[in-house]
């Protein structure tokens, strides 16, 4: 890998950015308009909030009496709709809402955890992973409306822990065997390609080992898959860097190779995190990684090629995590803290490597998603 650092995109920058000042406001979207989906605790519970990140009008989404799990969050913009999950461990639901936050639907009802809802590219159904039954996780398709809830893959033996749609909506990716699932080997996982058409089941053998794959997106072209892979196949622990032995990897589904953007002896990526997205054009990947034993994890730029690794700040006391890139590829919203301190959200603009900050409160607040149509 060619490294480099960026030496403008200081940390030290972020920390003293001024905030653009969010005001509680009625947002009304419009066409191109950028929006920032972002969940917070000011209220002393976790909701949901809609951001105008150049006016910094704000819009709270979620009322008095949902309670909002992980701030599990997906936006359709064919569908203009958000696909939330609401309830407590153990015992989550599915939900559905328009840009405003009103027309809330409700769409799974069991005893069950639901979670993970991510739309298809056009909006017409919703996958996502239920413990419904036995408590182990699988993966499910439902259409938007919530009708005709079935197993993407019928086999009930197969239990996964990470889905996404291809960007034609043609096939689905998913991990089978994560660490997390119930009566699972976890000494290593497995990667699925799914034709939603024929229901068949084609294993990704990237190379030989029993290694543990976890979470995965294509590539905005659909020719390409990253991923985390520890190659050591052992437990991550949060809290213990020891465990922490994550690399990103692309793989090439044409050519049939694989590229490292981080290798596990430098770089060491946190599992438990939000921790790479894709440029809008394919052509790079913003993620987080710990560049040392002692530092926070920090925010790094790579061609999805592998070269051209660029690390965006400099200061190891303050920690990155939950990188989200624009769809107009100008800005990466991120959440950024120092330790013991709460989480604020800002937005790192790629070209100029100017970063604004965009909320100030007491809570921790993480960015969702991007909103746009």
């Amino acid at each position: 890998m060619k490294k480099g650092v960026l030496s403008a995109m200081v940390m030290s920058v972020v920390i003293t950015a001024t905030a653009v000042g969010c005001r509680s406001s009625s947002i009304h979207p419009t066409v191109g308009q950028p929006m920032l989906a972002f969940c917070s605790e000011r209220e002393g519970r976790r909701d949901i909030y809609l951001l105008d990140v150049e006016t910094g009008h704000e819009h709270r989404l979620t009322d008095d009496d949902e309670l909002i799990v992980n701030c599990d969050v997906s936006w359709s913009p064919v569908a203009r709709r958000f696909a939330y999950v609401t309830g407590w461990a153990g015992s989550a639901e599915i939900w559905t809402m328009d840009v405003e936050g009103g027309d809330k639907r409700r769409l799974t009802e069991n005893d069950a955890e639901d979670s993970s809802p991510v739309w298809s590219p056009d909006g017409a159904q919703i996958a996502f992973l239920s413990r419904r039954g036995d408590g182990a996780s699988r993966a499910y398709v439902m259409e938007a409306d919530g009708s005709d809830q079935r197993l993407i893959v019928e086999d009930p033996t197969m239990l996964f822990g990470w889905v996404a749609w291809a960007p034609d909506g043609k096939k689905m990716f998913l991990i089978s065997g994560n660490y997390a699932e119930i009566g699972v080997d976890t000494t290593h996982t497995r990667m699925l390609l799914i034709d939603m058409d024929t229901g068949t089941v084609e294993e990704l053998r990237v190379s030989e080992g029993g290694y543990r794959y976890i979470r995965g997106a294509w590539s905005p072209d659909g020719k390409k898959l990253a991923y985390l892979v520890s190659r050591s196949g052992g437990m991550p622990h949060l809290g213990s860097r020891s465990g922490y032995d994550f690399e990103l990897c692309v793989f090439d589904l044409y050519a049939g190779e694989e590229v490292r953007l981080s290798d596990a002896s430098e770089l060491l990526i946190p599992y438990w995190s939000p921790p790479f997205h894709w440029s809008p054009d394919g052509q790079r990947i913003v993620f987080t990684a710990f560049p040392s034993e002692d530092s926070a994890p920090q925010m790094y730029l790579a061609d999805a090629d592998g070269q051209n690794l660029i690390r965006l700040s400099r200061d190891e006391e303050v920690m990155e995590i939950a990188c989200e890139w624009s769809p107009d590829g100008r800005w990466i919203a991120f959440a950024a803290s120092r330790l013991e301190e709460n989480e604020e959200i800002y937005l790192f603009e790629v070209v100029t490597g100017q970063v604004k900050r965009l909320t100030q409160n007491d809570t921790p607040e993480l960015p969702c998603c991007w909103v746009w149509w």
